[in-house]
């Protein structure tokens, strides 16, 4: 509870304080209350860990292996940042309603996400997708985008037309079959 900010620690005593008296919380009694939120979690989700690295109080944790991995939430300590969604390169969490109490309150850790990992054909590195996925997100990216350079589609439309057709024609003349890219070694 270190890394939980003060005044969160603050706030978590006084709710077990005034719940104290009460003998067992009901299930679904939600904390509706600014800095607490449910996350959830797609099949979008990768494993790539960046949700995990930019969370400030590890309210999210991703366990993982060779053959599988869990996102796992802490609700107590979320102060609903909202990095970890923000930073999701594939958008698979979302914030959704409230927390219950009395997960908030027991420090429950809740497992709210589970998938199979996979071992990339190139760089042999592992990840999370379907069995018939044979590249990782990154070799992906670097089949589709041989440059090395993918704008949001929100920049590309500002560029100048020769210039988005220059970086297009680059990316389009590789994907014929590169074979730094589509080699396995």
């Amino acid at each position: 509870s270190e890394q939980l900010p003060r005044e969160r620690r603050r706030l978590l005593t006084v709710l077990r304080m005034l719940t104290k008296p009460m003998p067992e919380i009901p299930e679904d009694v939600g904390l509706f209350a600014d800095g607490f939120v449910q996350l959830v979690v797609s099949d979008a989700c990768n494993a790539c860990g960046l949700c995990e690295r930019v969370c400030p109080t590890d309210a999210i944790q991703l366990a993982k292996d060779d053959d599988q991995f869990m996102v796992i939430f802490e609700p107590h300590r979320c102060i609903d940042c909202q990095l970890c969604v923000d930073y999701c390169e594939p958008r698979a969490l979302e914030t959704y309603g409230a927390p219950s109490l009395r997960d908030v309150l027991d420090e429950t850790r809740l497992k709210l996400h589970a998938g199979q990992m996979q071992q990339c054909t190139r760089c042999k590195a592992h990840f999370a997708g379907p069995p018939d996925e044979t590249l990782c997100p990154v070799c992906q990216f670097r089949r589709e985008n041989p440059s090395g350079i993918r704008l949001p589609d929100a920049l590309l439309a500002q560029l100048p037309q020769a210039t988005r057709e220059k970086l297009l024609a680059v990316n389009k003349m590789h994907k014929g079959g590169h074979p730094q890219i589509d080699s396995p070694n």
